[in-house]
């Protein structure tokens, strides 16, 4: 799927977007900005879980991104990788600790989604 918000947005949505790992870090590395929101509100860690790319959200996870930034459609990245059936992304190993360590309103959402 091509990423409709090009235009408008940062090279570190676009890597998430596409699952470019390696570019992510670099520009992690250089001090882009993690938390940026596109026209839609979404969050280069939106556009990493969107395209299931755990990698890339690693990283931004490592970068210490906001992980309760809501979309224009109030979803946060753990919401769409609950929708697409992969809440484990958000729960994924990242450094020496579990990423609901990072993101501590993850753990909290994971918990009450199978209550």
């Amino acid at each position: 799927m091509a990423l409709q918000c090009a235009a408008v947005c940062t090279a570190l949505q676009i890597a998430a977007h596409n699952g470019a790992a390696d570019i992510a870090r670099a520009l992690i590395a250089a001090g882009a900005e993690v938390d940026v929101q596109s026209h839609t509100g979404c969050t280069a860690l939106h556009h990493a879980v969107g395209g299931l790319h755990s990698d890339v959200a690693a990283a931004l996870l490592r970068a210490e991104c906001d992980c309760d930034i809501q979309n224009g459609h109030g979803s946060t990245a753990l919401h769409i990788a609950a929708g697409k059936g992969h809440a484990e992304m958000i729960q994924a190993r990242v450094g020496g600790g579990a990423a609901a360590v990072m993101c501590p309103s993850a753990s909290r959402h994971v918990r009450g989604a199978s209550e």
